[in-house]
């Protein structure tokens, strides 16, 4: 599989002091503020070769990635990789999946409900509209596909 390369750089100074990671930014805003109910608001800047963007996120300390602004200049927004680029820092770096606020998802229906069937993003909003997704967690994809597996070798040995 091809390495997707990418660059992701935030304004807050605790998110570049902990270089994104939950555990780490954990630490860092328990230390200051003793207090788990913590927000970090950061600017965030994604760029590859083919696309660069900019939103502002919101992070808070039960791990929820909030999307409050979104700004691509790539032509083509629906075939952009910044929000795929996204998530998988936030799953890799300890956040869960991101989710555009409900004022967002507003001022464009359709964008965030393509990177929500195509599970790049998570919205309570959208479930809550068009319901939950059906999405297969890991011990539930390892067991699917054993069971192919033992089905191709069934079929091999017939």
């Amino acid at each position: 599989m091809e390495k997707l390369e990418f660059t992701i750089d935030f304004s807050d100074c605790t998110m570049l002091e902990a270089d994104g990671e939950f555990s780490e930014v954990e630490k860092i805003m328990l230390s200051e503020i003793s207090e788990k109910n913590w927000m970090i608001s950061t600017g965030v800047f994604i760029s590859s070769d083919q696309i660069q963007s900019a939103m502002t996120i919101n992070l808070h300390g039960n791990k929820n990635v909030y999307i409050t602004e979104y700004g691509s200049f790539t032509e083509n927004v629906y075939y952009n990789d910044d929000l795929r680029f996204l998530s998988i820092w936030a799953q890799e770096y300890g956040w869960n999946i991101p989710q555009p606020t409900k004022d967002l998802i507003l001022m464009d229906r359709g964008f965030w409900k393509h990177f929500w069937d195509i599970l790049i993003i998570d919205s309570d909003y959208l479930d809550n509209i068009y319901g939950k997704r059906d999405i297969m967690t890991e011990k539930e994809i390892k067991k699917e596909e054993k069971s192919e597996e033992l089905c191709d070798e069934n079929e091999r040995i017939d």
